[in-house]
């Protein structure tokens, strides 16, 4: 195992286990007043980046190249440099893509959410998410609260009150993990989790740093519109790889070091569910879409299609329902029957006194 340590006032430095209980040194980073540190497979390539997060000079991305330079600056080129007064960061795959995202918070200036485009550069949708809040912040933690499926994020502010974003981007598939070590440390930190699904790859570690502070240990994989899985490798810190295949998505397991993986959904059964309504898929449609729902509390749910001038045309869902998520799909045919015509139209969900609503188009 190997230690990056992020300094306050000098250079960060890279300590690399070359055994034999030794480690090689090696300065890296910038000389600034770092307070954070996060890593994270950014790239896709199977090892441990890292985005360092300074007081003064810059905040910047570091791409793990061990084979040539250690680490190479990448800030600039992939979009993530930060020169604001820099206080946490997090590595997460916020819109469950398959790629990792990365949350910067500041102090006094607006916070950052840098969404990987998956060629190696990011751009920061902080506003267009609602999250840029200018508030006087001090670390980030992510970790799935309302057990949806997707990473929610929480900033500690010191000036302000703190703030809550539920993430409601339920469109992608996804995995969640929960290690427990034997012979390993029990908290499974250093455990390396690969998963694979055709010529498709992802390497997470369990850390869960996220500069002042610490994310859920729970790993999460964000996994796309990819539907099958072809296995899970875990690599534990004592030695032992375990191999498991026939691992279902959009779903919650428990791997114990040494023993049989198991499901965990019973876990989560006394935690609320929360109310909200997805964006549907795909969107734009022709044939079919699928719109993704879930409400809290039994009782009356209301799912219906209108069109531009408020008009109701469809009625999916009308009738008691149980807490927890669902799904319908809409043809593009209102209630009599008749297909309706290209153009743009809203759905909205009613339940228990609250309401959500969402557009989609339609092309004939």
């Amino acid at each position: 195992m190997d230690l990056y340590a992020s300094i306050f006032g000098t250079f960060d430095r890279f300590y690399a286990d070359v055994g034999a209980a030794r480690f090689g040194v090696s300065e890296v980073g910038n000389e600034g007043e770092a307070v954070g540190i996060t890593s994270g497979d950014y790239d896709n390539d199977g090892d441990l980046d890292v985005y360092v997060v300074n007081q003064s000079r810059r905040s910047t991305l570091s791409r793990n190249d061990l084979e040539t330079a250690v680490f190479v600056d990448v800030g600039a080129e992939s979009g993530t440099e930060n020169l604001a007064l820099g206080a946490g960061c997090a590595f997460g795959d916020f819109d469950a893509d398959g790629d990792l995202d990365l949350f910067v918070v500041n102090g006094g200036s607006a916070d950052r959410v840098f969404m990987n485009r998956g060629d190696g550069s990011f751009v920061d949708m902080a506003a267009a998410f609602g999250m840029a809040d200018t508030s006087w912040a001090w670390a980030v933690t992510l970790a799935d609260y309302d057990n949806d499926g997707d990473l929610d994020a929480y900033v500690v502010n010191e000036r302000s009150a703190n703030r809550l974003y539920e993430n409601r981007s339920a469109d992608n598939n996804w995995l969640q993990v929960r290690v427990r070590g034997v012979a390993s440390n029990t908290e499974g930190l250093g455990a390396r989790l690969q998963l694979f699904a055709g010529e498709r790859a992802w390497t997470r570690v369990v850390n869960a740093t996220s500069g002042m502070s610490q994310s859920s240990r729970v790993v999460h994989f964000g996994l796309g519109q990819t539907t099958g899985l072809d296995s899970l490798l875990v690599r534990w810190p004592r030695g032992l790889t375990e191999r498991f295949v026939d691992v279902p998505v959009n779903s919650r397991l428990s791997v114990v070091e040494g023993e049989v993986l198991t499901a965990v959904q019973e876990a989560y059964e006394d935690v609320p569910v929360a109310f909200g309504l997805a964006s549907n898929f795909p969107n734009p449609f022709n044939a079919e879409t699928r719109i993704r729902y879930q409400v809290g509390v039994p009782g009356m749910v209301r799912l219906e299609v209108f069109n531009t001038l408020g008009q109701k045309i469809r009625g999916l869902v009308e009738g008691e329902s149980g807490p927890g998520p669902s799904e319908v799909r809409w043809d593009g045919r209102e209630d009599a029957g008749q297909t309706v015509g290209s153009g743009v139209y809203f759905y909205r969900l009613q339940s228990d006194g609250k309401a959500l609503m969402r557009s989609l188009v339609l092309l004939r």
